[in-house]
């Protein structure tokens, strides 16, 4: 019972650490990989609402982008995402430990299926910050007029589908994408991390080096984009209502796809897609559990 106020205060400062480490860890990873995402949001769209870029590659649109826009172009609804990325980031990352620990707890053992599981819970808890930001994002990056500001898209989104437009999306970008994305992601990580553990013979309660959490979240970025993307393709264009897709649901907009475009082009962003997420999973988590370290007083590996 002596100890009992030791564990509480070693569990809030556990948790306040994750907080300010998701927070700082998505901040860093948003800021440097933006560039990477709104190329991969106009090239899921195909050139729907660009002609100029239809059917050209990662380098052949960025190339575009900055002919038209400068660097400038690369950095449309940066101004969304830097405002918003700290508590959303910041309730991801610790709601994915929280979650682990009390499936840990509940079910007396961690393995694929707590973390997995731990990573949907995350994302479904994070998701509700998260796809009003990412839908009005979307819209500026990928929108053929670069003046109109965050206001100015704000207020036509509004327009176009009503308050609950900020939310278009949710369901589907939850359960079927960004949901199995964290699931996969933080799974795939944790299996990369025991095994680096395993061959270092690294102690448990050791805190793990930044350089092994940056390669182990750069492959589980990778593996859970590329498994992810055809879904995700769809869902970027559910969120910002291209090809004609407004008002019809998420597996209409795939059938839509698939009979006018094929199949292939649900992979057509996928190089786009593993060039942000994969780096920027990678920063993330570096970051994360360096701070993270750092704000419980241990010196990193």
């Amino acid at each position: 019972v002596g100890q009992r106020p030791g564990v509480g205060r070693s569990l809030r400062r556990m948790k306040s650490s994750e907080v300010v480490a998701g927070a700082l860890a998505g901040l860093v990873a948003d800021s440097v990989m933006h560039p990477a995402d709104t190329i991969r949001a106009r090239m899921d769209l195909s050139g729907s609402l660009d002609q100029r870029i239809r059917g050209r590659g990662f380098a052949g649109v960025v190339q575009e982008v900055m002919r038209r826009e400068g660097i400038q172009g690369l950095y449309r609804g940066f101004a969304v995402m830097a405002a918003t990325c700290i508590p959303t980031n910041a309730l991801y990352f610790s709601s994915y430990r929280h979650y682990r620990r009390k499936l840990q707890d509940l079910t007396g053992h961690r393995g694929i299926a707590i973390d997995s599981a731990a990573g949907m819970f995350a994302e479904l808890t994070a998701g509700i910050l998260w796809t009003p930001v990412d839908v009005l994002k979307q819209r500026m990056q990928v929108d053929p007029r670069p003046k109109l500001g965050v206001a100015e898209h704000a207020f036509q989104l509004c327009q176009e589908l009503g308050l609950r437009g900020l939310l278009r999306g949710y369901i589907p970008g939850v359960m079927l994408v960004w949901g199995p994305f964290s699931a996969i992601y933080f799974s795939v990580y944790e299996l990369l991390q025991a095994s680096v553990e395993k061959k270092t013979l690294a102690k448990k309660n050791q805190p793990r080096s930044i350089s092994a959490s940056l390669a182990c979240g750069v492959c589980a970025g990778a593996a859970a984009a590329v498994a992810t993307q055809p879904l995700d393709c769809v869902r970027t264009r559910v969120q910002v209502s291209a090809l004609g897709t407004q008002g019809k649901g998420f597996f209409q907009v795939l059938q839509d796809i698939i009979a006018v475009e094929g199949v292939s082009a649900l992979m057509r962003g996928t190089l786009a897609r593993v060039l942000w997420l994969a780096p920027s999973c990678g920063i993330a988590l570096g970051v994360f559990e360096g701070v993270v370290s750092s704000m419980e007083n241990k010196s990193l590996v």
